[in-house]
């Protein structure tokens, strides 16, 4: 492969990658097997033109979406894994980059700013020109998560449309490594990713001619644990400490007890500390 881009997981392992370098996507199947899902993209009237996948996404059926940011085609592509079908449902972009699908087949793509790309082809812009988005991903409660790279921060954006700012400064700058995620300086964030155990993965291309991925545990107040699903209500790993939630009379506090240290990574990581907001 020649500069690798984006990559996606569906439900069964299979590994998607945007091959962006050869202009093509790339599968890789449950027995290690490397096979190309999508090379080439026909226009409406039959030609062909450039291909450039920079991120992609599944959905929770069979398809799989890419951004094209080919200078002769900057669209969302949607590509059917199974017979390599390949659509264009939106198009006119000055840049795609991030991509995410919703729960209700709904996907979200960046173009400086997030966009929602509805079932029947609607555009709508979710964030406004104060935000520069690059890389996004959706937890499994619907929260988005945006990596800024001119601002060089990462949003977190509920389903009411609640946005803050979760991690960074907005200083292009190596620091704060264990330290609160806000007052950390981040460069240039480019991609998020999610996990199930409530991990955020931020990655920063180039620091100090190095690229760097930060892991950053997710928060969560004592009330939205108990408002959330009973699968979601468990004991939350921190990084160097577990949190236990404890429930008096209807009131709740959070507490840390000592656990063991986290896996570590083949390339160096950095470790934010999140915010921890509870009541006491």
């Amino acid at each position: 492969m020649f500069l690798p881009n984006g990559l996606a997981v569906d439900p069964n392992g299979t590994v998607y990658i945007a091959d962006l370098g050869n202009q093509r996507i790339r599968r890789i199947g449950s027995d290690g097997g490397i096979s190309t899902l999508a090379k080439t993209v026909a226009d409406p009237i039959g030609g062909l033109f450039g291909f450039g996948p920079a991120q992609v996404a599944v959905d929770f059926g069979k398809n799989l979406y890419a951004t094209n940011t080919d200078p002769l085609a900057r669209a969302l592509l949607k590509i059917d894994t199974t017979s390599g079908a390949v659509t264009t449902i939106a198009d006119k972009f000055g840049f795609p980059y991030g991509v995410a699908v919703e729960q209700d087949g709904s996907v979200l793509v960046t173009d400086r700013r997030v966009f929602r790309i509805s079932a029947d082809g609607s555009r709508t812009a979710i964030t406004g020109s104060e935000i520069s988005a690059a890389g996004v991903a959706l937890d499994r409660t619907g929260i988005l998560y945006v990596a800024d790279n001119v601002n060089h921060v990462v949003y977190r954006i509920r389903p009411n449309n609640q946005t803050e700012i979760i991690a960074g400064n907005r200083k292009n700058e190596f620091s704060g490594d264990g330290e609160l995620a806000v007052n950390a300086g981040l460069s240039g964030p480019v991609a998020v990713a999610v996990d199930n155990q409530g991990n955020l993965f931020i990655a920063e291309p180039k620091t100090h001619d190095r690229t760097f991925l930060s892991r950053l545990k997710l928060p969560r107040t004592c009330r939205s644990l108990l408002q959330a699903p009973p699968s979601l209500v468990h004991p939350v790993d921190l990084v160097d400490a577990r949190i236990e939630l404890q429930v008096t009379g209807g009131d709740c506090a959070l507490s840390r007890v000592p656990t063991k240290p986290p896996m570590r990574l083949a390339r160096r990581k950095r470790i934010l500390r999140p915010h921890w907001t509870h009541r006491g």
